[in-house]
């Protein structure tokens, strides 16, 4: 092989490994508001951005969301307020 064959070999794993890399690392940032919130809402927005885009009114909303809401990785922002709901998180998760 000469020298520009390997360079493109080379060139061609970096970026396979970069995508793969990419993918494994994606991460969905979710958003709870008990002030401004919605339960209608997707919980993907941290202010009402259009019908059914903005924030969850609860953290019970967001979690009963089950394979579509929040998954390992994932980052949920609560935004500062009174929130009455208790929720059932039977996995243990960081809080920072």
């Amino acid at each position: 092989m000469n020298r520009n064959t390997i360079l493109k070999l080379l060139g061609v794993l970096v970026i396979a490994l970069m995508t793969v890399g990419a993918v494994a690392t994606a991460q969905t940032t979710w958003y709870v508001d008990a002030t401004n919130g919605l339960a209608s809402n997707d919980g993907k927005a941290a202010t009402q951005t259009g019908v059914d885009v903005g924030p969850k009114q609860s953290i019970t909303q967001l979690l009963l969301l089950g394979a579509s809401g929040p998954q390992d990785g994932d980052v949920i922002n609560i935004a500062v307020g009174i929130y009455s709901d208790e929720p059932n998180i039977t996995k243990a998760k960081p809080v920072f």
